[in-house]
C-alpha cells in the first residue's frame, strides 16, 4: 500500500503496543518498523524536528510502498475499532482510517 509520511505517522499513533502471541508481536513490530522513516528517506525529505514536532519537504513525499499483510491489516483495523469504541480517534486521521476501514465511511 502506498502511504505518505503523514499517513505512516498517523498509523504509528493509532497502533498501540501489542500483547498476544510471539508471532503476532513480531508482525506488529515489523509493521511499526516499516512505517517509520529510514535514514535515506529522512535525508531525502529534509526532515526537521523541533519542539516535539516533525516537518518535512512534502513536495518530495511521493509515498512509500508498505507491505501490509492480512494479520498486519487486522492489527490496524482492530486498533481503529478500539479507538472508535473509546471515541479516541482524531479528525485528522479520517483519511487513513477510511483506507483501512472503507465500510466505516
Amino acid at each position: 500500500m502506498q502511504l505518505k509520511v503523514a499517513e505512516r505517522l498517523i498509523l504509528l499513533q493509532i497502533i498501540p503496543p501489542q500483547t498476544g502471541s510471539l508471532a503476532k508481536l513480531k508482525i506488529a513490530r515489523t509493521l511499526r518498523d516499516s512505517l517509520g522513516l529510514d535514514e535515506e528517506e529522512y535525508k531525502f525529505l529534509e526532515v526537521r524536528e523541533s519542539a516535539g514536532k516533525i516537518e518535512w519537504n512534502s513536495a518530495k513525499d511521493t509515498g512509500k510502498e508498505i507491505e501490509i499483510g492480512e494479520i498486519a491489516h487486522s492489527i490496524i483495523a482492530d486498533a481503529i475499532k478500539a479507538g472508535d469504541a473509546q471515541e479516541t480517534l482524531r479528525e485528522e486521521w479520517t483519511g487513513v482510517v477510511e483506507k483501512f476501514m472503507p465500510e466505516e465511511k
